[in-house]
């Protein structure tokens, strides 16, 4: 399974009407379809990709 990129994970998970998006330091992005896990990659996400979405997602407010 290739690498997902995690602007494609949310579009996948709305395309495919999911209800949650796991994504975390050293795991395989995840998404949850009717209530069953599914893997979106095998590579693990890494810690400086994960601080890069962070810096995106989340604002100076938050």
């Amino acid at each position: 399974m290739p690498r997902t990129e995690f602007e494609d994970c949310p579009k996948t998970l709305f395309n495919k009407k999911g209800s949650d998006l796991y994504y975390a330091t050293a795991n395989q992005p995840n998404e949850k379809l009717y209530g069953i896990l599914n893997q979106l990659s095998d590579v693990p996400i890494a810690l400086r990709e994960n601080k890069v979405v962070a810096n995106i997602v989340i604002t100076d407010e938050q």
